[in-house]
Formats: C-alpha cells, structure tokens, sequence
C-alpha cells in the first residue's frame, strides 16, 4: 500500500509546465530571460527550473541564497501535493526539508497552506520528518491515508494564492536572485 499515494492525481489543479506563453526551449539558465517574462506562471516556471538547476535539484540548497530557497521550496511543495499529494511531498526528497518548507510558506504569506503542512507534519512521531528516506517511507504507512486525503482536498482549495504570493515575494526579493 506505500505506492498507493503514487496512483494519486489531481490534474485540474497540476502546474502548467505548458503555459499558453512558457517556451521549454527558452535560455532558463540566464536569469534576465527569466526576468523579462511577463506572465507571472511562466515566470515562476522558469524561475524554479533555474533554482532546481542551480542547487541539483535540492541536493545543493547551500548554493541558494535565503530568498532563492524559500522559492525553490515552496515550489516543491506545490508540484509535490498537486502530483500526488501530502504523501508524495514526504516520500520524495522533498520531504527532508518539510520543516524548511513550514519557514518558506510563512515567510511569503501562505498561512493557510502552513497550517495544512504543519497539520501533515504533526502526524509524524514528535512532529520530526526523519532525514531517512527509508525511515519516512515506514512511518507514511502507519499515517492515516485518509487524514492525508483529506489535507491534499484542503490544499487543492488554494485558500492561499501560491502564484501571488509567490510572485510578490520574488518580485519584492528580487536583487537576492543570482
């Protein structure tokens, strides 16, 4: 039953990797491309493969400054629990910064969609996400799927506009990009 959550999708609130504007063959690894988009979802796309890029794709987070991680990880986040829910964020690699996930989300004003992670986290022992893969994967069988369910329906509610927020943030942070 651990690869259940896999079979999971909400497709009508997935990110759009194919934005009516968003060009996959545009120079994402120059940061002033990335600036010059217009649309705010095509610049968030970009902007997050850039990041993903620059930290080996979360294996490297000391390469991002402070602004750069909290949108990185708040991006994760939202590709996580929109692709497979709560579950998939804690199985994957993702889940290994959960507790940095919680700073990120408060730091751009997401206090809805905090609450739904810190909710998550608490269903762990002691509120602690081990580091070890192995050792998530055993405690997300013992967690009540159905809680879990029940916070990715919460999340898909978008109480929170993850596409605002984090475009205000950026745009506000935008001289800690490099």
């Amino acid at each position: 039953m651990i690869f259940d959550f896999l079979k999971k999708r909400n497709t009508d609130h997935k990110i759009s990797k194919s934005s009516h504007n968003f060009d996959n063959n545009s120079d994402t690894k120059d940061i002033s491309v990335i600036w010059a988009m217009k649309d705010k979802n095509d610049l968030i796309i970009a902007l997050h493969e850039y990041l993903s890029d620059k930290c080996s794709y979360g294996d490297k987070l000391e390469k991002l400054t402070d602004q750069e991680k909290t949108t990185y990880l708040c991006q994760e986040l939202e590709a996580e629990v929109n692709n497979g829910g709560f579950s998939q964020f804690f199985f994957n690699s993702s889940g290994n910064f959960a507790m940095d996930t919680l700073y990120s989300l408060k730091s751009i004003g997401a206090m809805k969609t905090y609450e739904l992670l810190n909710r998550a986290i608490s269903l762990f022992p002691d509120h602690i996400i081990p580091k070890d893969k192995a050792e998530r994967e055993n405690l997300l069988d013992e967690i009540d799927e159905e809680i879990l369910n029940e916070l990715d329906s919460a999340f898909y509610n978008y109480e929170d506009n993850l596409l605002e927020l984090n475009y205000n943030f950026i745009m506000a942070q935008k001289d800690a990009f490099l």
